[in-house]
């Protein structure tokens, strides 16, 4: 009897054993099906990381494709300006080239001086007149190097006021329309500048300076800006809630 009652208690205890096998390897097969499950995962992240590293890459290729051919246009008009506001005769008689030397005695005789401020030519543009158009066509002025353009950029800029025969005109660089652009996007940070004091100015062909701790500040975008002044707490209480 005894013996049966040890036979029948070593059949519990395998029975329990069984159990505690199943238990463990009920366990075994459901973290590795939570492993499966989580490698899959990690290939779908893999593969969207990826993925976006290629849209990236392409991103930053269109980005330096377009800002070359953007200096390209640039630099092919470094030499020009344009004037803009002098009225066209009726007759329409290109007297483009004239006008820029009446300009340059009326307002620059003094940088006749040091350089002979040579023009390689000066035309309307566009060449086709519009009866249709309200103003004049601007006159674009090309000189024979940058320096001479950039002489008259600066004079102008300290005159704040040029003439052609007693009438006011203006006259500035000739830019592309990607960089004409671009420099709108800084006009309310300009403003903002300008009204705090930091003396704001745009510098070719679209980048922002202004003045802060007795130092000149330059930035390419205006991302890079709001950066800088939110990790700049005394610049940011400078302008309190004004950052575009």
């Amino acid at each position: 009897i005894n013996s049966i009652r040890e036979i029948k208690e070593e059949i519990g205890n395998l029975k329990s054993s069984h159990s505690g096998v199943l238990e463990i390897e009920n366990s075994v097969d459901d973290l590795s099906s939570r492993m499966d499950i989580l490698e899959e995962r990690i290939d779908s992240l893999e593969d969207q990381i990826e993925e976006f590293s290629k849209d990236t890459m392409q991103m930053t290729k269109q980005i330096i494709s377009k800002e070359r051919q953007r200096d390209i246009e640039e630099r092919s008009r470094s030499c020009n300006i344009r004037l803009i506001g002098i009225p066209e005769k009726e007759s329409y008689e290109n007297r483009a080239e004239d006008i820029i030397k009446e300009i340059i005695d009326e307002n620059f005789a003094e940088l006749k001086k040091g350089s002979s401020l040579e023009i390689v030519s000066a035309c309307r543009v566009p060449s086709k007149i519009d009866e249709k158009r309200l103003t004049p066509r601007h006159i674009l002025v090309k000189f024979w190097n940058s320096s001479d353009k950039e002489k008259i950029i600066r004079a102008s800029r300290e005159r704040r006021e040029i003439t052609y025969q007693g009438t006011r005109i203006r006259l500035t660089a000739d830019l592309s329309l990607d960089t004409l652009d671009a420099r709108s996007k800084w006009s309310n940070v300009f403003k903002v500048l300008l009204e705090k004091g930091f003396n704001p100015r745009i510098l070719y062909p679209a980048k922002m300076a202004f003045d802060f701790r007795g130092k000149t500040k330059v930035f390419l975008s205006i991302e890079e800006f709001r950066d800088y002044v939110l990790h700049m707490p005394t610049l940011r209480e400078l302008l309190g809630n004004n950052i575009p």
